[in-house]
């Protein structure tokens, strides 16, 4: 494979993952801003002590509300939102790409697969009409979280090794025979500094392709290019990079004297056997897998010593942590969203890392933990009528456990595309777990060691993040669960468990590629080997791999370019191999031949898993779109230059707007305004109420609905009155109280009215609290930032004047 090819590799599992995020959020990229049940954007917020997650209610909106407050200063917040919500889902898809290609080594196609099923679900569909944009982000992160916990568990050298020595596998799931030892005895040879860089690029995503194309032309034609003019000059003998590139290439013969060993025998007894011809297409294709491993691997070495990055092994450790910590302040933008990172991370870091990793999570999820205990709404239990009223629900003709196995059965019955609403629901289900249940098998197969333990952790992550959320959902699961949300703090971050299904979506992906991969491999076998029964064991044959086998083993061997992993020979059933050209282009020809098939396969499997959910293409149907603010909220928010919380009518926390659809969305007021908005935190679900912790916005609404003077308000700590005027619900009594006070502002869809005198009512959050969370949320961002800053470096090191080239062989 050519530098070309693998940078083409690299970008299409890219912008293909861009174009499904576009196509889904469509509609929110026009004008005006996201309203649509929890989702609010607006034009500016404030870091008000509600944004903080210090105010009334329990922080779950922390540090998402910070950061729109922050950001919002600067740029629009309904741009930061449309841009967090897009670069989610683009980041989902190319997240799920990479890790097929670094776990099972894939080609495009079913690279392509993992990114569709990774973007286009129920999961994501049933989140974003809840409004859960956030939440999103989280999700989004898992793939390279896993990712970068992989680097670190392995000091970056054995998860390169899986990527470029792929397991063999047959369409069954078999090994290729004789083929693990060859692969472990050239990966024992490695130097671990050659392969540390190699893991820690492909593990972002990064493409290391050499930017001097001559150099790596020069590299595979085996030819010897001395060190450069510039390289004398500054003093760089390239003895290091020429010794590591020597004992690479040692082991790469070892390789290929142990494949032409195996050749021999196999040719031996194919002639004892009578000469069978089948095995002419069968090694042509593994001959091709075997060299294409090779090159990626001399490319990745070539590509390091181009680039000179020259840093130590503490630096590159260094490095991995960082990221790391970046993946999991990424997820924590909400503190759902860090637990499922936190989740994945502990699973696949390895236990000599785990200190580490719990750390860098209690730093990303800093926050909400530090809101949490300073605010005091950790302490207090929370209403147990939430764990049923946010238990995972059963979707027409599938039961809860296949809803749930189908990444739906959210609790929110409208919160969902109409397709899910109907037996179409069990039919996209179906569909989705066929693409899937191929894959199983290879996923838990031994394979690769390095990566045996990862892909099997995330098969078993993924049945319990569908089991527990079953089991949560019957009779004796709900009584658990409202017997401990009453006794155990912080309980209800857990009671809406249909989100923690996001935790399979990894596995999913990559059985779906490696399903791709299975029957694109299938296909293969049936038109290059006849069905017929082996003559010695009577068994068929038709399924059998080959032992990898050269026509002319050597040292020069693999100088022929060859084909990707999954593409196979163009050999028709029965032919002999065909004979190779000096520079290998039959080769290459039936590589590119074979790869058809298993294109032709991803394509299916693509559109049957958008066919399974077809309106979720431009906004879920279209009930995802932008809105635009009267004029008025401006005008509001103007005029607060006074002190005092703000209490709202009607009563409430939802809202139905003209201007917003026919659906409840979330107040606005508390992210518009620049003062503490008082709010109960009771939502309504399934037709009745949860009770949330603000006891002091019960109080004042209780008063302001009842007709309370302002006298009373004003002692609950009252300055303003904001009157919702387009929007139903109760408003009781409390024309008595607006009757005396004076209206600062008002229109036809808002009213603003001053409280004289309000109290400075003994504060939840004094001086040091507030101060004491700032800094918590600047340590997330420090944490963020530095992930995204050690992540750059990898894929644009400093680069020393002149570069060493490899000596020849």
């Amino acid at each position: 494979m050519t530098g070309r090819e693998v940078r083409r590799g690299r970008i299409w599992p890219a912008g293909y993952s861009l174009v499904l995020a576009l196509v889904v959020v469509g509609p929110l990229l026009g004008p005006g801003y996201l309203l649509l049940r929890d989702g609010v954007s607006t034009p500016r917020s404030y870091p008000t002590d509600a944004a903080l997650g210090l105010g009334d209610a329990a922080p779950r909106a922390v540090p998402q509300d910070w950061l729109l407050a922050t950001l919002s200063s600067v740029v629009d917040g309904g741009i930061v939102v449309k841009a967090i919500l897009v670069a989610a889902l683009w980041a989902a898809g190319w997240g799920a790409a990479a890790l097929s290609r670094r776990l099972l080594d894939v080609t495009v196609g079913p690279q392509l697969v993992a990114a569709t099923i990774a973007v286009w679900n129920p999961y994501v569909a049933e989140r974003l009409l809840q409004g859960h944009w956030s939440l999103l982000a989280g999700y989004a992160a898992l793939p390279w979280t896993i990712l970068a916990a992989l680097r670190i568990r392995f000091g970056a050298s054995e998860i390169s090794t899986a990527a470029i020595q792929p397991d063999r596998m047959d369409a069954a799931g078999k090994s290729a025979p004789g083929e693990a030892n060859a692969h472990d005895r050239a990966n024992a040879a490695r130097p671990a500094d050659m392969l540390d860089e190699t893991s820690e690029d492909e593990a972002n995503g990064h493409d290391k392709t050499s930017t001097h194309d001559g150099a790596s032309e020069h590299d595979q034609m085996g030819e010897h290019v001395g060190p450069s003019r510039d390289d004398e000059a500054n003093g760089h003998s390239g003895a290091s990079t020429s010794s590591r590139t020597a004992e690479h290439d040692q082991a790469a013969e070892r390789n290929r004297t142990d494949t032409g060993d195996r050749t021999d025998t196999c040719d031996r007894r194919g002639a004892g056997d009578g000469g069978s011809a089948r095995g002419g297409a069968g090694t042509s294709g593994r001959t091709a897998e075997h060299d294409q491993a090779t090159e990626r691997n001399r490319t990745d070495t070539g590509d390091r010593t181009d680039t000179g990055d020259g840093g130590s092994a503490r630096g590159r450790k260094v490095r991995a942590w960082l990221i790391l910590g970046g993946c999991l302040a990424a997820a924590g933008l909400t503190p759902t969203g860090a637990l499922l990172a936190g989740c994945v991370a502990l699973v696949v870091v390895g236990r000599r890392n785990l200190v580490g990793a719990l750390g860098l999570w209690c730093v990303a999820s800093a926050p909400w933990l530090v809101a949490t205990v300073l605010s005091g709404t950790g302490a207090e239990p929370s209403d147990p009528a939430g764990i049923t009223a946010f238990a995972a629900r059963a979707e027409p003709g599938l039961g809860t456990i296949g809803s749930l196995a189908g990444l739906g059965g959210i609790w929110n019955s409208q919160a969902v595309p109409g397709s899910r609403t109907t037996l179409f629901a069990l039919a996209g289900t179906v569909a989705l777990l066929l693409v899937v249940a191929g894959g199983i098998r290879r996923v838990a197969a031994p394979g690769a060691a390095a990566t045996r333990y990862a892909r099997r952790a995330l098969l078993i992550l993924a049945a319990a993040a569908i089991l527990l959320p079953a089991l949560g959902a019957t009779g004796w699961g709900l009584d658990a669960g409202q017997f401990l949300v009453t006794r155990i703090p912080g309980f209800g971050l857990l009671r809406d468990t249909q989100k923690y299904v996001a935790l399979a979506m990894p596995a999913f992906a990559l059985c779906a590629a490696a399903g791709c991969h299975a029957i694109a491999a299938r296909i293969r076998s049936a038109r290059t080997e006849p069905s017929t029964p082996d003559h010695h064991t009577g068994t068929d044959r038709s399924d059998a791999i080959e032992p990898i086998a050269t026509n002319a083993p050597g040292p020069d061997a693999s100088q022929n370019l060859s084909a990707p992993a999954d593409s196979g020979p163009a050999a028709g059933p029965g032919s002999a191999p065909a004979p190779e050209s000096a520079d290998g282009t039959e080769g290459l020809e039936a590589a590119r031949a074979g790869s058809g098939g298993i294109g032709l396969v991803a394509a299916l499997f693509i559109a049957l898993l958008i066919a399974a959910l077809p309106d979720l293409a431009w906004g879920a149907g279209g009930a995802m779109r932008a809105v635009r603010y009267p004029a008025g909220w401006h005008e509001v928010a103007e005029r607060m230059d006074e002190p005092g919380d703000v209490a709202v009518l009607p009563g409430g926390m939802f809202r139905e707007f003209p201007y917003s659809g026919r659906v409840p969305v979330l107040d606005p007021a508390p992210r518009m305004l620049p003062r503490d908005v008082l709010q109960t935190g009771e939502l309504p679900v399934r037709g009745g109420n949860v009770a949330g912790e603000g006891t002091r916005a019960r109080v004042v609404e209780r008063l302001l609905l009842g007709g309370a003077t302002p006298t009373e308000l004003a002692a609950h700590g009252v300055g303003w009155i904001l009157v919702e005027h387009t929007s139903p619900g109760p408003l009781g009594d409390s024309r008595a109280t607006l009757d005396r006070l004076t209206a600062v502002y008002s229109d036809r869809d808002l009213s603003l009215y001053r409280v004289p005198h309000p109290r400075d009512v003994p504060a939840k959050s004094p001086g040091p609290h507030r101060s004491i969370a700032i800094v918590a949320h600047l340590a997330w961002a420090l944490l963020l930032l530095a992930g995204v800053a050690a992540a750059a470096c990898g894929r644009w090191p400093i680069r020393i004047p002149g570069r060493a080239r490899r000596p020849s062989r």
